[in-house]
């Protein structure tokens, strides 16, 4: 799958190849516009990106993993309070896991001219 934007004119002006097997989420943008949060992947495994944009260059990078390293776990990004993304993280989504359950969040502060995510808070049961 290809990531791409597209200018007004309807020339694409950024593209980038992702790994995944199943459509994206609809995206957040943070209230300035120049981040933008959606999930990717598999129904097995699915990472929360971030598409930025600082004057004319795009970034397109993995928000970020949780630490703990929980198995076939979806992330899906909630909400933007400045600069800090709330993501949402839960499973498992296939093994054989029967009855269990995990759920949390992160909270990832998108930093620097190459918006490197900088996890700065993660909740897990």
């Amino acid at each position: 799958m290809t990531i791409s934007v597209r200018n007004a004119k309807g020339e694409v002006i950024f593209a980038e190849g992702v790994d995944s097997a199943a459509p994206a989420e609809p995206i957040i943008w943070n209230r300035e516009g120049t981040c933008g949060a959606f999930s990717l992947g598999t129904p097995f495994l699915m990472r929360s990106y971030v598409l930025a944009r600082a004057k004319d260059r795009y970034r397109l990078r993995i928000a970020a993993d949780p630490a703990r390293g929980w198995d076939n776990f979806h992330a899906s990004p909630k909400k933007w309070k400045g600069d800090v993304l709330t993501v949402e993280i839960d499973g498992p989504h296939a093994g054989k896991a029967d009855g269990y359950r995990y759920a949390g969040y992160l909270k990832i502060r998108m930093k620097g001219p190459d918006f490197e995510p900088i996890v700065i808070k993660e909740r897990s049961p």
